[in-house]
């Protein structure tokens, strides 16, 4: 039997578009195990990851602004890092300890020699973004961004959703896209 209702087909597309809506309006919530993981951490741990971050967020702070003497942040970065991985658990442990090499690499590059200090931010960057991500609590109120004009890796965390590009500085302060934490670092 055919319908003579030239309202039907649209209606009938209506509810099945508000059925598919609704179902995905209900797959869309954030279940407390898809907020990401979380790994117990010491206060000690936790003191120093957030000295790390703060360090780390300083050098990328200077560098959006031009600024490539960073080699006393990229030494407290180190320190940090290094004193952060003794009382870590041990899944985080490898991370921090190639997050405190990277600071140290940062901290011996040309001061003078803008890319060089870039690249060694970018290696440090990669580490951080791992570390960050491996725990839902360090990656609150802190945002990930990339670059694709960047040679190299061209990812940085963010404490603001005003990107400051830390690769580019004032040749392109605004210049990258906001990624998703699980994205490969």
């Amino acid at each position: 039997m055919t319908s003579t209702n030239p309202l039907a087909p649209p209606a009938m597309r209506l509810v099945a578009g508000a059925a598919v809506l609704m179902t995905l309006v209900g797959c869309s919530k954030t279940s407390p195990a898809a907020e990401g993981p979380q790994i117990e951490l010491t206060a000690e741990a936790r003191s120093s990851i957030d000295r790390a971050l703060e360090a780390y967020d300083d050098i990328r702070s200077k560098l959006a602004s031009d600024q490539t003497t960073v080699s006393d942040d990229a030494q407290r970065l180190e320190r940090a890092a290094a004193d952060a991985s003794k009382s870590a658990p041990p899944s985080l442990r490898p991370t921090l300890e190639s997050l405190s090499a990277a600071a140290g690499d940062l901290q011996r590059a040309d001061q003078e020699d803008p890319a060089s200090v870039r690249k060694a931010f970018g290696k440090v960057s990669r580490d951080t973004i791992v570390l960050v991500g491996a725990d839902s609590t360090l990656s609150k109120g802190r945002y990930v961004y990339e670059c694709a004009m960047t040679e190299g890796y061209g990812k940085w965390i963010q404490t603001t959703d005003k990107i400051a590009n830390p690769y580019m500085g004032s040749r392109m302060l605004e210049c990258g896209a906001e990624v998703a934490w699980d994205a490969n670092p």
